[in-house]
């Protein structure tokens, strides 16, 4: 499963409700919908990712699954 964050158009920022569950229907698990903002986080199984590019309001897909680690505060300037 991959960990993503879908960006919804203008045109469809008062709808996102809509635009999640339609998302839902073609496999992810939505995690959260940030209205403020026009994202909805979730996660999906690779070979359904690209089914989500059809639906109405999607305007990116972004993979969210990236780590980044800060070194301890004990460990000196690099």
């Amino acid at each position: 499963m991959s960990h993503i964050s879908v960006s919804i158009d203008d045109e469809h920022l008062e709808s996102m409700g809509s635009v999640a569950r339609a998302l839902q229907d073609q496999g992810m698990q939505v995690e959260q919908v940030l209205d403020g903002v026009g994202i909805i986080t979730g996660s999906i199984s690779e070979e359904r990712r690209l089914l989500l590019a059809s639906v109405p309001g999607v305007a990116a897909i972004a993979d969210s699954s990236l780590a980044y680690q800060l070194p301890s505060p004990d460990v000196g300037i690099q």
